[in-house]
C-alpha cells in the first residue's frame, strides 16, 4: 500500500530492507478503501495505527521503516 500511495504522488518508496515481513502485511480487508482530501493524513494513520514512519529520502523519494520497541 505505501508503494501504490507513493507512486499515485510521483513519488519512490524506499525500505531499510524491502524483505521485512510488515511489507506484505494486508493493510485493509478486501473490498474496503480509504478516501482522504490530504496526503499528510496518510502518513498520520500509518503511524497511529501500523507504527510505520515515513521522512523525504531526497530525490523524489520517501523512506518507510517499522518501528519496533
Amino acid at each position: 500500500m505505501i508503494s501504490a500511495f507513493c507512486t499515485e504522488w510521483g513519488k519512490t518508496a524506499v525500505y531499510l530492507d524491502d524483505t521485512e515481513a510488515w511489507l506484505d502485511y494486508q493493510f485493509l480487508p478486501d473490498g474496503q478503501m480509504i478516501l482522504m482530501n490530504s496526503a499528510m493524513r496518510m502518513l498520520n494513520m500509518l503511524q497511529q495505527k501500523r507504527l510505520i514512519s515515513c521522512c523525504d529520502n531526497g530525490s523524489e523519494e520517501v523512506r518507510s521503516i517499522r518501528r519496533t520497541f
